[in-house]
């Protein structure tokens, strides 16, 4: 772990300990929670021998030596004591925080900026619309991103010269000397990246196309059973429901235009005389059953309602809370907790495993006494799981909505990680309109709010290469220094996307092992793709 990741930790640790004490009512979590966190602090404090200084060392291990003393003394009626024990945290979080923004100072520190002051270039959407849909998912507008704003075209004045044995090129990221365009650049290369890791003709994996004939199956015949999905990756999946549609679609035929085109080209089963009674999909993960109902559109064939989930923040009904109160039931804002659902999350999309009681408690995770709550409420969760991890993919797919063309898969990838390695919260993805979460907020491809979806993909993008081109390169080292201009963004390469997309959506098996041949594939025409 780089320098400047580890302060950063141990500061978001340190806040974290901060606002259990400002609440602290007693309790044995609450105890435990502080314990594990200075704890973590203590041990993150002995990789930075060199930067932190011997007196912010040792008062971190006197804190943490002397917490279990510190609270028994509040118990027994020495309400001073908290406030020690937060001045003397708070001491510490301003030494570590004026050795972050000394690091800083050193490159690119706006990472968290919301693009108040750069501009987030709109990039060109379609006119034609859609209505909303009434359900319990929007419809989507058909919009897009324009192709030739996009494209690669060689930029070699912002880019210094870069040699094969470069570390930033074994990283899979490049430093960059123009934000508007690293902003084109990453979008592109992540799109590149999913054009060929969701391509069902290069998917060796039989699975996959098994799975392809029940997805079909399950929108042109009445109850046709349950999908099983355990053991098996989102990637599979994905690909699967992506070559069904394909196939419910004539060869050669564009997406339909109409209701009248849909109900003639798709030739998907519906109730007689209804407008909205498609087909339902089940999909099989541990003993939850995933019901969605099909709810094709106009120019995007993937809409769906799924049962049992409600919108993306904390307001809900009482039959269906907000996704983010869901979590939170379960996470009690704990970070750690988030971290941990976090992983529960990426072993669900990378290794089709459910998020199980078992599995919940043996990550410390304390559950409702009542069988019917608890039940409910792991269900929930692994709905949760398969929305975030595979549908608000799936649904957005080129072939499947027309000229939703960003790449979604990356972004939950990424964001999956950030989440896991606690650079992100659970309310900076899952809340209403997050700033994090791209999938979030009300028609978010259409004209009017594309260019709101876009700051969020940027955003994105921005905050994980930061982080993760300096975990891999040490640039606290100055790795920039190697460039003669200072670099002002960084661009991930497809290979790194390609990577991204395994490590949150699994599926290293259906790799037909020449994706990123970049001779061929990306046709790129610059050597490193800028």
């Amino acid at each position: 772990m780089s320098t400047i990741k580890t302060l950063t930790a141990m500061s978001k640790m340190l806040n974290q300990a901060t606002d259990i004490l400002s609440q602290y009512n007693k309790r044995k979590y609450e105890k435990n929670d502080l314990e594990n966190l200075l704890s973590e602090v203590s041990d993150l404090s002995q990789q930075t021998p060199k930067v932190l200084d011997k007196q912010t060392r040792e008062d971190i291990f006197d804190l943490y030596d002397n917490i279990s003393s510190y609270l028994k003394y509040y118990e027994e009626g020495n309400p001073e004591s908290l406030g020690f024990l937060s001045d003397k945290i708070d001491e510490i979080n301003s030494s570590i925080q004026q050795m972050i923004d000394q690091y800083d100072e050193e490159f690119n520190s706006d990472v968290d900026s919301d693009f108040d002051n750069e501009g987030s270039e709109p990039i060109e959407a379609s006119s034609d619309s859609e209505s909303e849909a009434s359900t319990g998912f929007e419809s989507e507008d058909e919009t897009g991103v324009d192709e030739e704003e996009l494209s690669s075209e060689p930029i070699s004045s912002d880019v210094e010269e870069a040699s094969e044995e470069d570390p930033e090129l074994k990283s899979g990221f490049v430093p960059f000397h123009n934000k508007e365009k690293a902003k084109k650049k990453n979008l592109l290369h992540a799109m590149q990246a999913e054009s060929l890791f969701f391509d069902s003709e290069r998917n060796h994996n039989s699975k996959t196309h098994q799975l392809a004939k029940s997805f079909l199956k399950s929108r042109r015949q009445s109850g046709a059973g349950v999908i099983e999905s355990d053991d098996v990756s989102a990637r599979t999946i994905i690909t699967a429901e992506n070559e069904a549609l394909k196939k419910s679609l004539p060869e050669g035929e564009a997406l339909p235009k109409t209701q009248e085109e849909i109900v003639t080209k798709l030739k998907w089963h519906k109730k007689p005389g209804s407008k909205k009674d498609w087909s339902r999909e089940k999909i099989q993960r541990g003993d939850t059953e995933v019901n969605s109902q099909y709810q094709p559109y106009p120019n995007n064939i993937g809409n769906f309602v799924m049962s049992g989930v409600g919108r993306y923040g904390s307001e809900g009904s009482k039959r269906c809370p907000g996704i983010l109160e869901v979590i939170d039931d379960l996470t009690e804002g704990s970070s750690r907790r988030e971290m941990k659902l976090a992983g529960l999350f990426i072993e669900f999309s990378k290794k089709g495993k459910p998020i199980t009681e078992e599995v919940l408690y043996e990550k410390g995770f304390r559950l409702y006494k009542d069988d019917k709550l608890r039940k409910q409420h792991i269900e929930r969760i692994n709905r949760i799981g398969t929305l975030f991890c595979i549908k608000e993919i799936s649904r957005r797919k080129e072939l499947i909505a027309s000229n939703s063309e960003l790449p979604f898969g990356v972004a939950i990838a990424r964001t999956l990680k950030l989440l896991a390695d606690g650079h992100l919260r659970m309310a900076d993805v899952f809340d209403h309109d997050s700033p994090y979460g791209v999938f979030s907020g009300k028609e978010i491809l259409s004209e009017k709010m594309l260019p709101t979806t876009l700051e969020k993909f940027h955003r994105l993008f921005k905050l994980y290469n930061r982080i993760y081109f300096e975990e891999e390169t040490m640039f606290s080292q100055s790795s920039f220094s190697q460039f003669a201009k200072p670099a002002k963004a960084i661009i991930a390469l497809p290979e790194q996307c390609h990577k991204d997309l395994l490590y949150g959506l699994g599926g290293e098996e259906d790799s037909s092992g020449d994706e990123y041949d970049l001779e061929h594939d990306l046709k790129l025409p610059t050597k490193y793709n800028l």
